[in-house]
Order: structure tokens, then C-alpha cells, then sequence
């Protein structure tokens, strides 16, 4: 599905600076449209999740069916899902959120001037979250943080003339204070993407094969030649770091450089930073995940 939405760009306005190889990205939000973008925020937050509910629903829909459960009792173990996404730690959430916001600049404020699609993003193959919710389910326990999914924070493409002509490596941090050290990570992360086609390609079409979204079937015929493409006709690579948090510098300054990209940051791309700084940031997750609480030791 497309991931443009008019309300959430109007919510967060961009200030652009800085020229090839390197630009930097500042969204602001703007207060009198805070609460028709918390909406189409979280409009498209579940749409994003959408996917790996319905995996999840679809796993446990004939062992849930109340007509083949004719003794359940009302002692019953809630459905398998019952608790996705908004049973996971908050810091599980925060980088969820941080990959969707990553999806959507590139699909809304157009990275590099060119028209960015996700396809779709790759939350069901999160298999510590998974196993983190069925702990929760079964034993009653507490929502516990565990270690993000590998691989790439989102992917997005654009195409021409039924090819893949160029596509975008996502790295996304999200967290509640101010940490300097994710933002450094996150630059590494994405320097060391150097393969020639994303390496969570095989997951993403094997998320696309099974998806019943009307333009899933044209996204595999695009992207599958690409596993098998030499580099020597690789289509061309961009970088995207996102960085989302709850802390303003004193002095109103960004947290990243607006003319030249971070040290840690090696590779020989064309290179976005941007970053996103939100008011009341517990606010904007559970409007994004209705039904989480709130559990944070630090950021």
C-alpha cells in the first residue's frame, strides 16, 4: 500500500539542507496539527503491523475457532495475537516506530528527489518478538525487552518501466532521551550494507509471495530478478538514517551535522539524516500502539 498521507505531512515540516553526497533532514512537528497526525500516524501503524497480525491470526485461527472448542471454558488461554504488537516492551515499540517513521520519510519527503515505495515492512520475521509474546501469553509474565530483528530497519524501491531501479537501505534509532552512541551505531550499521541488492531481499519477497495485497504479485516479478543480478547491473544504492527522540539540545541545534555525514559513516553513497524530535514522545507511542503501558528503565 501506498505511505503517503497528507495529514502526516502537514504535522511534520521539513527543513532540508546540505547537497550530494550528504543531506540532512529536520522534521518539525507543527503543534495545531499534532492531533490529526497522531491519528494518521497510528492509521498507518497498523497498517504497517497489518501483515504480521494477520500471519499470526492465521497461525492460531483453527486452533482459536470457538465452534471445534465445544468444552472452552471462560479459563480459555486468549488467542495467539491477542497481545500484538502492543503487549512488547516499550523499547521493542520504540523501534518499531522508528522503522515505520523511516518508511514513511522516504515515502513522503522523498529522499535524494525521487518517489520511494516500501513494499512491505518485514515485522513477522522478528522471531524474539514472537517468542517474547507467546512467554507473555502462556505464563502470565511481564513484557520483557529482547534483541531487534537482523537485517536491514526497512527497505524501499523505485521503479520504471517494471524494473527495480534504484533502492534504499533504511537504518532507524528511536529512543526517549538523547543517545549519541545510537546515532553513531546507526551510521556503521548502515555503512556496512555494501552488498550490491538489499540482503533482506529473500525475506521480503518471502513476505510478498504469501501476501494478498493487490500489488504484491507485481512487486515479486520486479523484485525477483535482482537475486541473481550481477553487480555489474545492480541498480543504484541510497542510504537513509532516521533518528527519533524525545530531547531538544538547549540551543535548538540538531543532534546530526547539516553539511557533512557522521564519522562513523564510511561507505561511498549518497547519504540521509534525518531526524525527528517529538513533544511527549510516550504519547505519540501509545497513540501509535493503543492498548501498550508504558515501561521504561532508561531511553
Amino acid at each position: 500500500m501506498p505511505w503517503r498521507d497528507e495529514k502526516f505531512e502537514e504535522w511534520l515540516t521539513p527543513e532540508r539542507s546540505g547537497g550530494v553526497p550528504y543531506w540532512h533532514l529536520r522534521l518539525r512537528e507543527q503543534a495545531d496539527k499534532r492531533a490529526d497526525g497522531l491519528d494518521s500516524l497510528a492509521t498507518l501503524v497498523e497498517a504497517a503491523h497489518a501483515d504480521a497480525l494477520d500471519w499470526l491470526e492465521g497461525i492460531g485461527a483453527e486452533a482459536f475457532d470457538p465452534l471445534s472448542q465445544p468444552d472452552a471454558t471462560e479459563n480459555t488461554l486468549p488467542p495467539l495475537a491477542s497481545n500484538y504488537p502492543h503487549g512488547l516492551h516499550t523499547r521493542i515499540l520504540q523501534g518499531y516506530l522508528g522503522e515505520i517513521l523511516a518508511g514513511l520519510i522516504a515515502e513522503n519527503y522523498r529522499p535524494f528527489d525521487l518517489d520511494w515505495e516500501v513494499p512491505v515492512f518485514l515485522f513477522r520475521n522478528h522471531d524474539a518478538a514472537v517468542h517474547q509474546l507467546e512467554r507473555q501469553r502462556l505464563l502470565g509474565t511481564a513484557a520483557a525487552s529482547v534483541p531487534g530483528r537482523f537485517g536491514n530497519d526497512c527497505l524501499a524501491f523505485t521503479r520504471a518501466d517494471g524494473q527495480i531501479s534504484a533502492f534504499l537501505t533504511c537504518e532507524a534509532k528511536c529512543t526517549y532521551t538523547h543517545r549519541s552512541s545510537m546515532i553513531a551505531e546507526g551510521h556503521a550499521q548502515l555503512s556496512s550494507n555494501n552488498a550490491h541488492v538489499p540482503v533482506d531481499l529473500s525475506q521480503l519477497l518471502g513476505i510478498l509471495r504469501s501476501s494478498e495485497d493487490a500489488d504484491a504479485e507485481a512487486w515479486v516479478a520486479e523484485l525477483s530478478p535482482l537475486l541473481t543480478l550481477p553487480e555489474s547491473a545492480a541498480p543504484e544504492h541510497y542510504d537513509l538514517f532516521v533518528y527519533v527522540c524525545g530531547r531538544e539540545r538547549q540551543d535548538g541545534r540538531p543532534w546530526m551535522s547539516t553539511s557533512s555525514a557522521h564519522d562513523r559513516y564510511t561507505a561511498e553513497r549518497e547519504l540521509e539524516a534525518a531526524e525527528v524530535r517529538f513533544d511527549e514522545i510516550d504519547e505519540v507511542i501509545v497513540t501509535a500502539y493503543p492498548g501498550h503501558t508504558i515501561s521504561r528503565e532508561d531511553g
